[in-house]
């Protein structure tokens, strides 16, 4: 059964709260990173600690910033990128707050045509706006199940990811 365009809103409105929600967890497994550490690579030829961190963020700033411009082309990534000094803790905390910036304005643009329009992506994918809000939440809990296992092997302990929400 197809859904209406007004409930595919109503899911990428969820999607968006969800993906925000779960930031919260990231933000407390980075904060238990010793900033001596986030170059460590706990896993050989896999990303550091705190570019994993980074790209978590990236993404979810991606895809939001993505659903409210209804394209993603290589100029649109701009404040996203990857810094020329590598990822040191002032940048990965600047990208978690673009981040959250990023899904409070998508989560403005949600509508039935904003959740139906084809986003095209600069590297070769499409998606609904739908699909592109669902992307970036399930980019996140990926990748923050990779950061919980690089953080056990750094003998770290890792946030619990559902502290602050009801069960």
């Amino acid at each position: 059964m197809s859904q209406s365009p007004e409930a595919r809103a109503e899911i990428a409105r969820f999607q968006l709260h969800s993906t925000l929600a779960a930031l919260d967890a990231v933000d407390r497994a980075f904060a238990a990173i010793p900033d001596d550490r986030l170059d460590e690579e706990p896993v050989a030829d896999q990303m550091a600690a705190g570019t994993m961190v980074a790209h978590i963020y990236q993404a979810v700033a991606m895809c939001a910033r993505a659903f409210v411009l209804g394209r993603m082309e290589e100029g649109d990534m701009d404040g996203l990128t990857d810094p020329e000094e590598g990822w040191k803790k002032e940048a990965i905390v600047a990208l978690s707050k673009a981040a959250r910036a990023e899904l409070a304005s998508a989560l403005a643009a949600v509508s039935p045509d904003s959740a139906e329009r084809t986003i095209d992506f600069y590297f070769g994918f499409s998606a609904s706006g739908l699909d592109t809000a669902w992307l970036g939440h399930s980019e996140l809990l990926h990748h923050r199940g990779q950061l919980v296992t690089f953080m056990r092997i750094m003998g770290l302990e890792p946030p619990n990811i559902y502290e602050g929400h009801p069960l």
